[in-house]
């Protein structure tokens, strides 16, 4: 029901064919709010309105190539992306701290 009223329909035709629905809900929930926040609009801006995709193992915003997404491995059940202007290298969950983004 979440992904019926927050996803892009490109996102929520990616999910229902997707094995792996929980673990892609995360995904791209979190890679959705870090764009909301990087662009300085947080929830004013529709999560419906923009879709996250995913090519060669990296996700991106369709439609705006400004942004870098990261997805960082974090425990088992969690997810944890950042979004920022500059491409993200590789970064450990203990190195993130707000004032390097």
């Amino acid at each position: 029901a979440m992904a019926k009223i927050s996803f892009h329909p490109k996102e929520r035709r990616l999910f229902l064919a997707s094995q792996q629905q929980r673990e892609l809900f995360y995904s791209i929930w979190t890679l959705k709010e870090s764009y909301m926040k990087a662009v300085g609009k947080g929830f004013s801006l529709p999560p419906t309105s923009f879709s996250i995709s995913f090519s060669g193992g990296k996700a991106g915003i369709d439609g705006d190539d400004s942004y870098h997404l990261k997805e960082i491995p974090f425990f088992p059940g969690y997810s944890l992306a950042v979004c920022c202007k500059r491409p993200v290298g590789e970064v450990k969950p203990e190195e993130v701290r707000a004032k390097d983004w």
